[in-house]
């Protein structure tokens, strides 16, 4: 059986390339983990030495892996920072720019400061770690095709160790990438652990839930013992979620690592939401007309939420059975070396601009448009409050008796009509108003669902220059 375990030994070895010299925690963990696979005892080498050598490659693996020496992960530059020469002229030119243009210097320096610290949330992975790990795919994948091209016997056992070569290969990158992954994470986000007691504690007597009222009487508080009954019967399985306290002060540190967290979590959902935003923009015509039919034909059958859930089902199993992670790297990283392409994700704005000028890139592309959906949220605020005090009232009328006709036709209509009428109405605003709202902003009011429901209520600013105008026409008659 030992063996066995020798190619696995020597890939060990092979693959340490970290520092020999472990100190502090690392060295008392080390002897702990020593201790308890009993790597110590001379009886134990004397024994069988072949198999201690095993546990002390083991141990000395955990001792080398990034995922357990997160500073110097962390604490190393990235690929690709430039040489001394370019660094020197973007001092030079930043020291121009200050003296020619002093208020939009500050502005980007502020701005340099806050991408600069909001960049480290990216995982330790340069584009040269990316390109190595897509190298070693397309070389396991052209093993592949040459195995399935010859038909000599010698040429076949060598296309069998080429693709053993490369999948080991893979399978080591595939593992430092983890590893990265696990010393970013814990050395930012991880600053405390803590140990939960599944066993829940014992229930207290039935005095604790009763107490005095005004008039002295006893009385037994249903509500608390209720809520100790399902907290004492959901421990097993609910102790991990139950926190120490109730909400920490307020600190910039914490808000920014969250924000972090935002940007890495959300890369999936800003490349599906650009997705989204291409079909109903029609920009592939074809693409979109396929998804109008298959609209159509749901709402029609009224299986639109059957077909959202088996989609759900579809996607997690492909994504499980046919990962898409080395493809969709590699169109990231194409776009990355582009620098003509568009940014799908702010991880790629980073490489593409740097980890302290990719958020200027950013606002600059997504500024307008929120700026625009910001005062269009404060607009409609403004405006339902105005509807609320009847600031036009005939107009409010109005919008009442539009919702007096959605109530009477949820109420006495069949449920499968109501919901037909709702996702008619979906399918409008997504094919229909929100194509015309995104390719010609100016009329997005015109095709605004919210503003139907509010027509002719005034905003505040609108509110202010009719009661100018009331005011002043009163003062001339």
């Amino acid at each position: 059986m030992m063996r066995n375990v020798e190619p696995l030994v020597s890939q060990i070895l092979s693959d340490s390339s970290l520092r020999n010299e472990p100190d502090g925690i690392r060295s008392k963990a080390k002897a702990k983990a020593k201790r308890l696979l009993r790597i110590d005892g001379h009886d134990f080498r004397s024994e069988d030495s072949e198999e201690g050598e095993f546990f002390d490659a083991v141990v000395e693996e955990i001792n080398q892996s990034p995922a357990f020496d997160a500073d110097k992960v962390l604490n190393t530059s990235r690929l690709g920072n430039g040489s001394r020469v370019e660094r020197t002229k973007n001092v030079l030119q930043g020291t121009a720019d200050a003296i020619a243009h002093p208020i939009a210097s500050i502005k980007s320096k502020a701005t340099r400061q806050t991408a600069g610290k909001l960049a480290k949330s990216r995982p330790y992975l340069s584009n040269q770690a990316n390109f190595d790990f897509l190298e070693a795919h397309d070389g396991l994948q052209q093993a592949k095709d040459a195995q399935n091209a010859g038909d000599d016997e010698d040429a076949i056992e060598d296309h069998l160790n080429n693709i053993d070569y490369f999948e080991k290969r893979v399978d080591k990158i595939q593992r430092t990438r983890e590893e990265m992954r696990v010393a970013w994470v814990t050395a930012r986000h991880v600053h405390r652990v803590r140990a939960v007691e599944n066993i829940p504690p014992p229930f207290p007597s039935i005095q604790h839930f009763e107490r005095k009222d005004d008039h002295g009487f006893t009385e037994f508080r249903w509500e608390k013992w209720i809520g100790y009954k399902l907290l004492h019967g959901s421990r097993p399985f609910t102790a991990q979620y139950i926190d120490d306290f109730e909400e920490l002060p307020f600190d910039i540190d914490t808000f920014r690592r969250h924000v972090e967290r935002l940007i890495i979590v959300s890369a999936p959902l800003q490349e599906f939401a650009v997705d989204i935003r291409k079909i109903y923009r029609w920009e592939d015509k074809w693409r979109t007309c396929k998804w109008l039919i298959s609209y159509l034909l749901l709402w029609y059958t009224s299986y639109i939420m059957s077909f959202l859930y088996a989609y759900i089902v579809y996607a997690t199993a492909k994504n499980y059975y046919y990962p898409s992670s080395v493809s969709a790297l590699r169109d990231e990283f194409s776009r990355n070396i582009e620098r003509g392409t568009t940014a799908l994700k702010a991880g790629e704005l980073m490489d593409q601009h740097g980890n302290k000028d990719w958020l200027g890139p950013l606002l600059d592309k997504l500024g307008p448009y929120l700026q625009l959906q910001i005062a269009d949220l404060a607009n409609l605020l403004e405006v339902y409050d105005s509807f609320i005090h009847f600031r036009r009232p005939q107009n409010t009328f109005h919008s009442l008796f539009l919702f007096l006709a959605v109530f009477l036709l949820s109420a006495c209509a069949s449920m499968q009509f109501t919901m037909k009428v709702f996702w008619f109405v979906v399918g409008l605003i997504f094919f229909g108003c929100w194509p015309i709202s995104s390719l010609y902003p100016q009329y997005r009011l015109l095709v605004s669902p919210l503003k139907w429901a509010f027509w002719n209520i005034p905003t505040y600013p609108e509110w202010s220059l009719q009661y100018l105008q009331e005011r002043g026409s009163s003062a001339l008659k």
